[in-house]
């Protein structure tokens, strides 16, 4: 597969680079480009020294050159600021090798993936930090951005990291220092997954700035060509802790026109309505908005037959324990009682009604916003089928204003920051493949100097993205372009949980559980020098039975966003694609 990306990552000598990763071979300063590299790395992977790990490490120039059959490889095309100059970095991902490692006596087997980038370029003064390109300081530096998406299943899977009692490893290898240059080696890149047991015959490969490159076949260790791959327990050592990273990816959406918010965890949905919209202040009694937003709400599972709904009020920390714990049985009663006005609560096996208080917020209660996030009345049941089909139902209202630009797909925009910075953003493609809608935006600041950043016109900063989890990234993650589809506004997929302590126990942060959007979590950013750059940006959203267009959009507020810094924009009328059609189109161009 081949893919052109608008995006200009060519960097200056001045700087390393790091996430994008260009560098010039022949400047004096990129002399220290692989040594900076590694020193950007805070915890090297443990198997970069030889005999760290206590076992015989494998051999990567061994390893490199085998060349299993059924190996996927994806191109992106990379332009310098200038014009200039070209790069095309092609990725080959082997086949996915699936084992079972006895040592470590885990509930599941493990994933092993080998990845190999090649640069080509008529100026062979450049190369490409490979290895820079694939890590997120701003979550440690030990985990690397690779991650495996099961489209089937809707599950999103990290590199396996290991706890050797003191600190955390991230257990994955690269060779030649992480450099690709052109006419030079190729550089191999090795990880390992968690997998389940209904894991998929094939996975897609999510890859900072290079995007999705799906259907990657996965075979047993049995299958799997020797000389090809490596075991797990070549690398980890057997008292080794590894820390379980695979999730259920949840989709979350918000109705635009009836005030309430819907996740679905992949067994539960949960529908949210604000408090204030429901009640005044420190009351229990419904307004007259309450009806409407119920209205809307209870469409959600008015054809549901049997299971349970749960009713559960809660509250900020305003006032005591006792007093709120009241507030909150009242209030859900009352939207209990307007709810059997509305549709026929018999059709459930069960209906509870509950009050939690504040015990449960979803936000921090330090801030008049967070306090108003945790005032809500959730609304929990199993669906028959995840919610894919509303979204296709013609919206009542039509789309929302916006007071941003409004483009076309291939077009670029000018967006303006609220700082008075200005950047292009091009919405490239919306392509499905299996359950999933993977975009690609392209960004390219107009003016490139040191204050410039990639990733604002698509991120909601620090800011947590929707009600209900805190961020795990430091706001360059590109989780702002949604989609509106019917009356939805649907956001990126996410995944995750409670932080992990180093003792292996969660870390809740007040109860708040941790969230990472499916979507380029690093753009830009974290690297000194990054700032100058351009990029192309990965977003990913679910799918929706028989979709044909969808209008992306990044709106101004949401129901938990009121301040983004970068302006709204929108881009209409989307046509959705698919990676089969991309990859004959870039086979005819070839």
């Amino acid at each position: 597969m081949r893919g052109k990306n608008r995006a200009y990552p060519f960097l200056t000598m001045a700087a390393l680079l790091a996430v994008t990763g260009c560098l010039s071979l022949e400047d004096p300063a990129s002399e220290e480009g692989p040594e900076a590299a590694e020193e950007s790395d805070e915890s090297p992977s443990p198997v970069d020294a030889e005999g760290e790990t206590g076992q015989e490490a494998y051999d990567d120039e061994e390893l490199a050159s085998q060349r299993p059959d059924g190996a996927v490889t994806h191109t992106e095309t990379f332009v310098s600021n200038d014009g200039q100059d070209v790069l095309d970095l092609s990725v080959t991902i082997d086949p996915i090798v699936r084992e079972h490692v006895e040592q470590h006596d885990d509930e599941n087997d493990f994933l092993q993936v080998s990845m190999r980038f090649e640069a080509e370029s008529e100026n062979e003064d450049y190369g490409w930090l490979v290895g820079e390109m694939l890590h997120n300081p701003a979550i440690g530096g030990t985990v690397d951005e690779v991650r495996l998406i099961d489209a089937e299943n809707l599950l999103a899977h990290q590199p396996v990291q290991a706890h050797d009692g003191e600190d955390w490893l991230d257990i994955s290898r690269m060779s030649n220092q992480g450099l690709a240059a052109p006419g030079g080696d190729e550089v191999l890149w090795r990880g390992f997954f968690n997998t389940v047991d209904e894991t998929s015959d094939e996975l897609s490969v999510l890859i900072p700035y290079m995007g999705v490159v799906a259907d990657v076949p996965v075979i047993s260790a049995e299958e799997a060509e020797e000389d090809t791959w490596a075991s797990l327990a070549d690398v980890a050592q057997d008292d080794w802790d590894l820390l379980r990273q695979i999730w259920d990816l949840e989709i979350y959406r918000e109705n635009m026109f009836d005030g309430y918010g819907s996740r679905y965890d992949g067994e539960e949905t949960t529908l949210t309505v604000s408090g204030d919209l429901l009640f005044e202040f420190g009351e229990a009694e419904l307004t007259d908005e309450a009806a409407e937003a119920l209205e809307g709400a209870s469409d959600e599972f008015e054809e549901i037959e049997g299971g349970e709904l749960q009713i559960i009020g809660h509250t900020d920390d305003v006032s005591d324990e006792e007093f709120n714990q009241e507030l909150s049985e009242d209030r859900a009663q009352s939207v209990h009682d307007e709810l059997e006005d509305i549709v026929d609560l018999g059709a459930f096996d069960e209906v509870t009604v509950e009050g939690r208080n504040f015990q449960e917020p979803v936000a921090s209660n330090d801030t008049e916003e967070g306090q108003a996030q945790n005032r809500r009345v959730e609304l929990i049941y199993t669906p028959d089928e995840p919610p894919m089909q509303e979204f296709m139902e013609e919206a009542e209202g039509g789309l929302p204003e916006t007071d941003g630009p409004v483009g076309e797909v291939g077009e670029t925009m000018e967006v303006t920051h609220s700082d008075g910075r200005s950047a292009g953003v091009t919405v490239e493609s919306v392509e499905q493949v299996g359950n999933l809608l993977v975009g690609r935006i392209s960004v390219a600041p107009e003016e490139l100097d040191a204050d410039d950043d990639l990733s604002w016109p698509l991120t909601f900063g620090g800011d947590p993205a929707r009600t209900g989890h805190d961020e795990l990234n430091t706001g360059t993650q590109a989780d702002a372009p949604t989609l509106l589809v019917g009356d939805f506004r649907i956001f990126p997929l996410d995944y995750g949980g409670p932080r992990i302590d180093a003792d292996d126990t969660p870390d809740t942060e007040d109860g708040i559980p941790v969230r990472s959007p499916l979507a380029d979590r690093n753009f830009g950013g974290g690297w000194e020098g990054t700032t100058t750059d351009s990029g192309t940006a990965t977003v990913i959203w679910p799918a929706a039975p028989g979709i044909e267009r969808v209008t992306v959009d990044v709106p101004e507020a949401t129901g938990n966003i009121t301040d983004r810094e970068g302006e709204p924009w929108r881009v209409e009328d989307v046509p959705v694609g698919s990676a089969e059609e991309s990859s004959e189109d870039a086979e005819d161009e070839g």
